[in-house]
């Protein structure tokens, strides 16, 4: 099913009520995990509600609650018994900003006009996980990343590169924003090349400038990274766009949701290779300039 690498595990069956595999590597295997440990607690003490009553219920409290620590009270051990109900505040929908530290006071940052739209922020999330908690995604989202471990992960597990980066405590975890691909992916493909020297004078903050040693790990970056998960949404696309077969698993509200996801990620994708492109340019021509690169 195409849903996006950080929603749930390529082969995963996404319509059923409960899914089996790792529970905690994917948001939503995470949100099942929670929706059927909740359920088995309520069912077995009121047997009679139907479950689909229940999930209606769930969810409609699950997308209305705000996370909040009570100052001066020690805080409760599980992260979900820390959510309150804010009567109003549940009315506005998400934006990417207007969210504090001292609790939830709305309060207005500039003048609005008559049928103006007033929002406020559920967190720093990305569109994966708004797709998850509340079913939508943003058109513009400052913290929208996704992960590409599942792209990177492969040419590193089982290799010497594999015990270098798990002492050094940068295996995993990677991803990419419009910022491109985080500092932890660059260690990872640069511990592919450089000597274990000089790749710890890079993660101490030198040797950062070599010519020969960015294109390395641009290369790399591209064929391991950009290429691969580009084809998997191309591939996810053409199956969301086809009726005969999308629409015979999705209705069409969130089949639409999945197509304008992937086509965040298609874009953010493509402007990072563009990216990278642009910038193999300039250190081409600055090369010239330049006395040759050693070669690692």
């Amino acid at each position: 099913m195409p849903f996006p690498p950080a929603i749930s595990h390529p082969g995963s069956q996404p319509l059923d009520a409960f899914s089996d595999g790792n529970p905690d590597s994917k948001l939503l295997q995470k949100q099942r995990k929670k929706l059927k440990e909740d359920w088995e607690r309520v069912a077995e003490a009121v047997p009679n509600i139907p479950f689909e009553t229940y999930v209606h219920c769930w969810l409609l409290v699950n997308t209305r609650t705000l996370y909040f620590e009570m100052p001066n009270l020690k805080p409760l051990p599980h992260r979900d018994d820390r959510i309150v109900m804010c009567p109003f505040v549940d009315l506005f929908n998400h934006n990417d900003t207007g969210y504090g530290p001292t609790g939830y006071i709305v309060v207005s940052d500039k003048a609005y006009d008559a049928g103006d739209e007033v929002y406020v922020s559920y967190g720093k999330h990305t569109n994966d996980f708004l797709l998850v908690e509340y079913g939508f995604v943003l058109d513009n989202n400052r913290w929208d990343a996704t992960p590409i471990d599942h792209c990177l992960m492969p040419h590193l597990l089982g290799t010497p590169v594999e015990r270098q980066l798990q002492q050094a405590g940068y295996l995993g975890n990677y991803s990419l924003s419009s910022d491109g691909v985080c500092y932890r992916t660059q260690v990872a493909t640069r511990a592919q090349f450089l000597s274990a020297d000089l790749w710890l004078e890079f993660i101490a903050g030198r040797n950062l400038n070599e010519i020969g040693a960015e294109q390395n790990a641009e290369a790399l970056i591209t064929s391991q990274v950009l290429e691969p998960y580009l084809r998997e949404a191309e591939s996810a696309l053409k199956w969301l766009d086809n009726p005969s077969a999308a629409l015979t698993k999705f209705p069409y509200g969130p089949c639409q949701v999945l197509i304008r996801r992937w086509k965040q990620i298609e874009a953010l994708l493509r402007q990072t290779t563009s990216g990278l492109v642009a910038d193999k340019d300039g250190q081409t021509a600055d090369s010239h300039k330049s006395r040759p690169t050693e070669r690692y």
